[in-house]
């Protein structure tokens, strides 16, 4: 046997487990291995000493990484790549239907699950903290992992963002506890039965699933319910009271805030303290990730490694401060006196609000060129005047074409051209990039010196930042 399986194995006896199975499968195939998610998911089954395979549609950037671990890796969809054995097949939400080896392993009576589900399943073998949110869940669930890193718990996690200071998006650890980001997208987290749980904020996402903001708030009450009874929920206090979560939270709730609330984020001369109610007030400490909602983000995280897991407040805030941050989450790639260039995630009109006055903030006398891609015209039409209102923040805009989404509107790349149709009867002041391609001349062009460039979206547009931080 696996040594790294039998310490699982072992830590699944020493923990209360749940009544509900764990990830049984030896032989595993996972079809979209190339995501974010799913990749994070076949390092850690692979360590776990199970037999990993999986395919993606193109090449993606992770696919190498995968290979040099261990993991056999296929560019493309075939029969041919569900070897004999494979007795459990994962399937992201992105496989359309008709997928050959999503047809073959029904025909031969493989068990198919979805990412969600695997991820349930193993997250049940550890002493999980699930962290959900609109928003910030990546960071958080990347601080939550550094803290217990740094403080020798030797944690597992499965995060949907690439963490420099981790080495990538997934840690194994032998016997520690895990992270785990929850997505609320499908109702993906209501897989998962944490020991622990993190909602970093509610805001009106992925309504084009749930329909309307009802269904999406109750889907998060019952997140916040699947809480073991001696676990945590950690929140900020406008969101427990926005969901309602007294009586409804499985365990303990926790909220976080400036102040009236049970944790309470200090601040002084740009450094922040946290105070923890029954283990007293970390030391003041300066972040490398600026942002009050990275403070929040913090805080939560902080929380749960105290009251949880036990680490101490000087080794949070040691930790904490040390936080390095996450590819395409507030990444200053540059910064001299020609231009700062930031590469951030944001995708969501609430998100690009708070990235843009973060950068107001950090940078108050410097012109904002903002470049956004938008992901989803769905999610453009939804929050259209969200969106025009955060985007007036720039003092100079270019627009990129839709990220093309597969399994979701594809076909439908019509965002970017509705906003600028708008500004333009709105005569606010903006370029509009077809394509990508355009998009980085047209920038070097208009470019001033001393201009702070922020390049925004969940596609690829995360290329134009690279190379505006060689070639400006």
């Amino acid at each position: 046997m696996n040594n790294k399986r039998g310490c699982v194995l072992a830590l699944c006896s020493n923990r209360a487990m749940k009544s509900e199975s764990t990830f049984s499968a030896e032989k595993v195939h996972l079809v979209g291995i190339g995501g974010i998610g799913m990749s994070a998911l076949a390092q850690v089954l692979h360590q776990m000493g199970r037999e990993v395979s999986g395919s993606e549609a193109g090449e993606g950037t992770r696919l190498p990484q995968l290979a040099a671990g261990g993991i056999a890796v296929h560019e493309g969809h075939s029969i041919s790549h569900l070897t004999p054995g494979v007795d459990c097949l994962v399937k992201t939400a992105a496989i359309a239907e008709g997928n050959p080896e999503v047809d073959e392993a029904a025909r031969r009576g493989i068990p198919i699950i979805s990412y969600a589900e695997a991820l349930g399943k193993v997250a049940k073998s550890w002493n999980t903290t699930a962290v959900a949110g609109t928003h910030g869940k990546t960071t958080t669930a990347a601080m939550l992992t550094w803290i217990l890193l740094v403080a020798h718990k030797n944690p597992a996690a499965i995060i949907g963002g690439i963490v420099p200071q981790l080495g990538g998006n997934a840690l194994w650890g032998d016997g520690g506890p895990m992270v785990v980001e929850a997505c609320e997208f499908n109702r993906s987290f209501l897989q998962l039965d944490p020991n622990h749980g993190i909602i970093t904020n509610l805001g009106d996402d992925h309504l084009d699933y749930y329909g309307s903001s009802d269904h999406l708030r109750s889907a998060f009450r019952n997140f916040a319910g699947k809480v073991e009874k001696n676990g945590l929920l950690v929140t900020s206090a406008w969101v427990a009271r926005d969901l309602d979560l007294q009586g409804v939270v499985g365990g303990r709730l926790v909220t976080i805030g400036a102040k009236s609330t049970d944790v309470q984020v200090l601040k002084q001369e740009g450094a922040i303290a946290i105070r923890i109610p029954g283990s007293g007030e970390t030391p003041f400490f300066n972040m490398q990730m600026p942002g009050n909602h990275n403070a929040l983000n913090a805080a939560a995280a902080a929380v749960i490694a105290n009251f949880a897991y036990g680490v101490d407040l000087n080794q949070i805030a040691q930790a904490l401060g040390s936080f390095e941050g996450i590819e395409r989450r507030y990444r200053i790639l540059r910064q001299d006196k020609n231009a700062v260039v930031i590469d951030d995630y944001a995708h969501h009109p609430d998100e690009i609000e708070a990235t843009l006055l973060t950068v107001r903030e950090q940078f108050p006398d410097r012109r904002l060129v903002v470049v956004f891609q938008p992901h989803l015209a769905d999610r453009v039409r939804r929050h259209f005047s969200g969106f025009l209102n955060a985007l007036a923040f720039s003092d100079d805009l270019f627009l990129v074409r839709d990220y093309r989404v597969l399994g979701r509107d594809e076909a439908d790349r019509s965002g970017a051209k509705l906003l600028h149709d708008a500004m333009t009867s709105l005569s606010m002041p903006h370029h509009f990039c077809k394509e990508l391609e355009s998009c980085l001349p047209m920038i070097q062009q208009n470019h001033k010196k001393n201009d702070v460039v922020c390049v925004m979206g969940a596609g690829d547009v995360g290329g134009v930042s690279l190379e505006l931080a060689k070639h400006l």
